[in-house]
């Protein structure tokens, strides 16, 4: 079987919940994972690195408890969830105008263990261009991951259909089957191998060159797609004794926010549930703590990404972001559950 997956960044909001929901779980969880040093930055165009940007581990550690942690992580999503639709009626999530090619291949020597490398455009990342990252992940593999709008891509002579695309990419196992490739999301008769160095043609040999070598099977190509904070429900996203965690109910950017707060959904879920028992109530219960923080969180995220469009530095909002993100999550832990009998 080829490996396929993805790098995740799990956040402290992330963890907190986890600690809450089972301590001896994030233990397990957190010996496996890596503490990243930080990112280099280099010039998508010429290859140059332009800056080293350290993580804020031991910062985070103080103010929050903990720090970021990084794994290796594989499984499907919610985008497309067809419980969704049953329930809430209200279509797909937005698409986002762009492209992702990703694959898990064993770690080359020369990525370093604790820091991530990226090609950005030289004036930083933006919604408008492409950009493009290596991630080391435990155990010795690596994830590179590279996003592409859709006008370059059209650019460059490669179209991108997010209806018929969607159809075959692994994302979207719950949409109607199209006869075309899986390893190819859209209408094109090409590899996504070859639709990703079409894509990113113009970038440094480096990258290039371990996209040649990554087996066509282990490539992934799909849309991206993320719910708006006008998508998020008022007063809930469930009905009767069915409910959404995860994608299903916020499908998020694809940097680890939609992992760590469908983390808080099942520490939040958990509890309600040991207080009220499995019924409608606490489901409802769940969704309304639930609904407000997470258009907290995509309310900050669609304006901060306003801001870098209009030119502000990504790291002028890194502090309004962790103090939303990080501190002001807080979970109830839950009761462990009574061994049962065999």
């Amino acid at each position: 079987m080829t490996a396929r997956g993805a790098a995740i960044l799990v956040g402290v909001n992330g963890l907190k919940a986890l600690q809450a929901i089972d301590p001896q779980l994030l233990d397990g969880l957190l010996a496996k994972a890596t503490k990243l040093e930080g990112s280099d930055r280099y010039n998508m165009i010429t290859g140059e690195h332009m800056e080293f940007m350290p993580m804020r581990n031991e910062m985070f550690q103080e103010k929050y408890g903990f720090h970021n942690a990084l794994l290796g992580w594989s499984g499907a999503d919610g985008w497309f969830s067809p419980i969704r639709q049953q329930v809430l009626q209200d279509g797909p999530p937005t698409f986002k105008d762009a492209v992702v090619f990703r694959a898990r291949i064993p770690k080359p020597d020369f990525m370093p263990e604790q820091r991530t490398k990226w090609w950005v455009p030289p004036t930083g990342p933006n919604s408008a261009d492409s950009l493009a990252v290596f991630i080391p992940l435990p155990g010795g593999d690596m994830v590179w991951q590279c996003h592409c709008p859709v006008a370059v891509m059209r650019e460059k002579g490669l179209q991108y259909d997010p209806v018929v695309g969607e159809a075959s990419s692994s994302h979207a196992s719950n949409q109607q089957s199209s006869s075309s490739s899986s390893s190819s999301s859209s209408s094109s008769s090409s590899s996504a191998k070859e639709r990703c160095l079409k894509a990113f043609e113009s970038f440094p040999a480096v990258f290039r060159e371990v996209v040649e070598a990554t087996p066509e099977a282990a490539i992934t190509e799909h849309g991206l797609y993320q719910r708006t904070p006008e998508q998020i429900p008022d007063g809930c996203w469930g009905a009767g004794n069915v409910t959404l965690v995860g994608d299903a109910a916020h499908a998020a950017y694809v940097d680890g926010t939609g992992l760590a707060l469908s983390l808080e959904d099942a520490a939040v879920l958990g509890w309600h549930i040991q207080q009220q028992g499995l019924t409608a109530a606490a489901l409802r219960a769940y969704e309304a703590e639930r609904i407000s923080r997470v258009k907290a969180v995509f309310g900050l995220t669609a304006k901060q990404a306003a801001a870098m469009k209009a030119g502000v530095p990504q790291r002028q909002l890194l502090d309004e972001r962790a103090e939303l993100l990080y501190g002001q999550a807080h979970f109830k832990p839950l009761q462990p559950v009574a061994a049962v009998a065999p």
